[in-house]
């Protein structure tokens, strides 16, 4: 198995961003949260750093021990670096445009959304070890099990909202990876 140094660097640098964002900047949920009011207000860097702010302690901490098990998995799966890091962002952007024109006032935060869409594309790579099918099932299963196990109040709109996001996130992943992989069968099919 080649080691992509490149994956857990990025990797780092995300859980790094996340801390410094948390501890060092005061009101970074206010600063750098994203909605679509604030994107609409001029702000558009906030389509970005949404990934690296989180609403308590209990957010980071369960943001960033999904980040290092989804890093584990990549890394296990052979995900590149730059496709975790295109995934990871792109979906979050996209995500993130598409709630600005639906729910423009709803606030998002977390790298949740990213790490649901490099779930997604794992996916993709784990059917060399098991039907595509089960592994899709697995991880939704994870995405079901975090919101019946996070909510205090599963008919809270803001739970709902936040399980409608991290699906979403999953199936962008999925649908950007499989691009992805489109792109570079077709580049190498070109290359003979």
């Amino acid at each position: 198995m080649k080691i992509d140094k490149k994956l857990f660097l990025f990797g780092a640098l995300i859980f790094l961003l996340c801390l410094v964002f948390y501890f060092f900047i005061n009101d970074s949920l206010v600063l750098f949260g994203f909605s679509g009011d604030t994107l609409f207000n001029g702000e558009i860097w906030r389509i970005i750093t949404f990934n690296f702010v989180h609403v308590d302690m209990t957010h980071l901490i369960g943001n960033l021990i999904a980040l290092i098990i989804t890093l584990i998995l990549a890394y296990e799966l052979e995900l590149s670096g730059i496709d975790f890091l295109f995934v990871f962002f792109v979906s979050g952007i996209i995500i993130a445009l598409i709630e600005s024109l639906i729910l423009p006032y709803v606030m998002i935060a977390g790298a949740s959304l990213g790490i649901y869409a490099v779930l997604g594309a794992i996916t993709l790579k784990g059917k060399k070890f098991m039907p595509q099918y089960y592994f899709i099932i697995l991880i939704l299963f994870s995405v079901l099990m975090n919101y019946m196990f996070t909510c205090k109040d599963c008919l809270n709109t803001s739970m709902l909202l936040q399980a409608i996001f991290h699906l979403c996130g999953f199936f962008i992943g999925l649908g950007i990876y499989s691009l992805i992989l489109y792109e570079k069968k077709i580049h190498k099919i070109n290359a003979k």
